[in-house]
């Protein structure tokens, strides 16, 4: 069974997240590729909202790999920012289906 507080504080991280992104997605980071920072704390998401509610692991949009080059990973600002609001979104439906 799913835990509601575990959902809630999942849905908080995911959406503070994509406002953290929101205004570097605007800006001339659009294009830029994430560091490396950014990409652990995407992946850190991805895997606990997989791990918290495993019907949305199939869902879940693709992890970032890192690099060893701290400024250069498979990313952009932009395509983290839409993952990171995709799986906002996945929770947030999540919740809506299962009435949390």
């Amino acid at each position: 069974m799913v835990d509601k507080l575990m959902v809630d504080k999942l849905l908080a991280r995911a959406l503070a997240f994509v406002e953290t992104l929101k205004g570097l997605a605007e800006k001339k980071e659009a294009t830029s590729p994430v560091t490396n920072e950014y990409a652990r704390e995407y992946n850190r998401l991805r895997s606990d909202v997989g791990t918290a509610v495993p019907e949305l692991s199939r869902d879940l949009p693709t992890e970032i790999k890192l690099s060893e080059d701290y400024n250069k990973t498979d990313a952009t600002y932009v395509e983290v920012f839409t993952y990171a609001q995709q799986i906002s979104d996945l929770l947030n439906d999540y919740q809506k289906k299962a009435d949390l």
